[in-house]
């Protein structure tokens, strides 16, 4: 009876198998089972990274063996427990490379930070792009050079990538005034979820996202109080259609 095992599956299967496991498990685990095991680690084009919960030691040997242009999907994180991963990463790998990514996940960076990654962000074909930050900014590289009139504002450079005619999903929580000459004129997102938004930029947002089907609002008390207070017949005029699903998270005013 002949058996067989994992290191004699055709290549094409095992591809299929490495498309459901995660980047860190492909780089520090399947790539040193064998040396067929390691050739295949090599050439595979669809890594998903995500650094949000993960050592230094394994960062690092990551950023040293992986091809950036075989990398769709990264997640980078600023915490507690991943303090200057940011720093790190840009001096192990060249953020250029990544050619090829289809989603950016940026959790917990500061403006000064933000100012200098985003535009890196703005050549590739996106589908997804998410930054979640939920404290204000660190203030070691002194004034942010985002703020105007008191307000933080998000880099101008968002614009390009929201304006991406690949993007269908956005994720914006932040604690900065979304500018709203900053929103692209057209953009193709299906999706939104996004955080403290007035009600003059989420009419900003609707008039400029005609594909928009799904939108979730969090956090935005502002927006919630001017439309209790105004008149029906004026809340009637900001109906747009092309919503589908409309939902509010974290409402104090609810």
């Amino acid at each position: 009876m002949s058996t067989s095992s994992l290191e004699s599956l055709p290549f094409e299967l095992l591809y299929r198998i490495l498309n459901n496991v995660d980047g860190r498990t492909i780089c520090v685990s399947f790539r040193y089972v064998c040396k067929r095991f390691h050739s295949i680690a090599e050439i595979y084009d669809r890594y998903e990274l995500d650094f949000e919960m993960i050592s230094k030691s394994e960062f690092e040997l990551i950023c040293r063996i992986i091809r950036p242009e075989h990398v769709h999907s990264l997640t980078l994180c600023e915490n507690i427990n991943t303090i200057n991963q940011m720093v790190l990463f840009n001096r192990l790998i060249n953020i250029r490379r990544f050619i090829n990514l289809r989603s950016v996940k940026l959790t917990y960076f500061d403006d000064w930070v933000l100012d200098n990654i985003f535009e890196h962000f703005t050549t590739c074909s996106l589908k997804s792009f998410s930054i979640n930050i939920e404290e204000t900014p660190i203030k070691r590289f002194g004034i942010p050079r985002s703020m105007s009139d008191g307000k933080l504002t998000l880099p101008a450079s968002l614009s390009s990538i929201i304006a991406q005619a690949t993007l269908q999903k956005l994720y914006l929580h932040t604690p900065y005034q979304i500018n709203e000459r900053l929103w692209p004129s057209q953009c193709t997102l299906k999706y939104l979820n996004i955080s403290r938004c007035t009600l003059d930029q989420y009419c900003t947002i609707l008039r400029h996202s005609s594909s928009l089907k799904t939108v979730i609002l969090m956090q935005c008390d502002s927006l919630m109080n001017n439309i209790t207070t105004m008149p029906l017949s004026t809340f009637a005029l900001l109906s747009f259609g092309q919503v589908t699903s409309l939902t509010m998270e974290k409402i104090d005013h609810l």
